[in-house]
């Protein structure tokens, strides 16, 4: 676990494979885009909310996603989000603390 939340951090590049990490926080920063995080195989939990995240296209699959906040971020309000990640992270069960069967039934 890699706990980041509160430090202002702006800028997230993830340059030395930590294959082993499982969850990493980064709540309550300032961060605007997120770097690819393909070396981050075994990542379950991401915590980005209170950010100021527009697009998370750079994501590569993160096959063991299970559970992602994303909540007060630009990204988080825009139309079809829900059914992207379902595509992009078929193994994610919560988003923003919510079961993501039944956010997917409301806003898909």
């Amino acid at each position: 676990m890699l706990n980041l939340s509160n430090n202002s951090i702006e800028n997230l590049e993830i340059n030395h494979p930590m294959a082993a990490l499982t969850e990493l926080n980064l709540r309550k920063n300032s961060i605007k885009e997120v770097c690819d995080l393909k070396s981050l195989t075994r990542l379950q939990k991401l915590y980005l909310s209170n950010n100021q995240i527009s697009t998370i296209n750079a994501i590569s699959s993160l096959p063991m996603l299970q559970d992602l906040t994303m909540e007060n971020n630009p990204v988080d309000k825009s139309a079809g989000f829900v059914k992207f990640l379902r595509e992009r992270f078929p193994s994610l069960n919560f988003y923003n603390l919510q079961k993501v069967t039944a956010l997917f039934d409301i806003k898909a």
